[in-house]
């Protein structure tokens, strides 16, 4: 399918703005997916040179959704927040339309101000996600996502365990998945198993958490290191500071201790150096 919608944007000026959109959001999808980050930046980027003020709105949304979403897990926060917050103004102007398809964005948005403890923002990111996923009810995916705006690790790790994580979307199951490392919650062993026979190889970024979450279980150093050789290739920050400082603090690596460190101090990000225990 992305390779399809890489030959779509190949066609250039020659396609509709509406389908360069589309084509580019299936792009950036793969592209967040299987750890292709910057890919997925240019993806975006390229398509919004095509957009003029107030042309296709809805489709621009999820443009810029998935732009947030990359820009956030390249540890781009500062950008992250600018897409988000023209996705927020596109929203209003769609009369607050039911866009599931935007939450991803938004939810990104708010892990970033929940990581600075901007109140504020937390505030401003959960409104938007509950204005649109009240029209979602029963939905696994905005379950998960009720669940990580209210910091509810139970109801996450219920949620994943329940074997239907192949019905959430790759960006949602490695989110879920990092906030429960983050907070050292474990996840059972029998469910980490589970997501690494469905999940496909080059869905990397999942199996990273995944590959984090077995490593953080089972004190096993070769998980971890799987997990930090994957996110170093993807150019993650947020993630690889993660992982530096777990598998540092398990092999009594000081200096990958204080890489990860800085890294999360750069990034304003005091929550978890908190959860550390670690000096921002």
């Amino acid at each position: 399918m992305a390779g399809a919608a890489r030959q779509r944007l190949a066609f250039g000026n020659r396609l509709p703005v509406f389908e360069r959109i589309d084509a580019a959001c299936m792009v950036a999808w793969a592209a967040v997916a299987t750890g292709d980050l910057d890919g997925a930046t240019a993806a975006t980027d390229d398509a919004m040179r095509f957009i003029q003020p107030g042309q296709a709105a809805n489709w621009s949304l999820h443009l810029f959704a998935w732009r947030t979403v990359a820009a956030s897990l390249r540890g781009d926060w500062d950008d992250a927040l600018v897409s988000a917050g023209r996705a927020q103004i596109l929203w209003i102007d769609l009369e607050r339309v039911a866009a599931g398809y935007a939450t991803r964005g938004f939810l990104a948005a708010f892990e970033i101000a929940r990581a600075r403890r901007d109140d504020a923002g937390m505030t401003r990111w959960r409104e938007v996600m509950e204005g649109i996923n009240h029209g979602f009810t029963g939905s696994i995916r905005s379950e998960i996502q009720a669940a990580l705006v209210h910091n509810d690790p139970p109801a996450i790790r219920r949620l994943l365990e329940a074997r239907q994580a192949n019905a959430i979307g790759y960006e949602t199951w490695e989110r879920a998945i990092s906030f429960l490392c983050d907070r050292g919650q474990q996840l059972d062993e029998t469910a980490v198993d589970h997501g690494l026979q469905i999940v496909y190889p080059q869905a990397v970024m999942t199996r990273a958490q995944l590959a984090r979450a077995r490593g953080l279980r089972t004190g096993d150093r070769a998980s971890l290191e799987e997990a930090l050789a994957i996110l170093r290739l993807a150019g993650a920050r947020p993630a690889i500071a993660r992982v530096e400082i777990e598998l540092g603090r398990l092999t009594r690596d000081d200096a990958l201790v204080t890489s990860g460190a800085t890294t999360l101090a750069a990034l304003g990000d005091v929550d978890q150096l908190d959860r550390y225990g670690l000096p921002g």
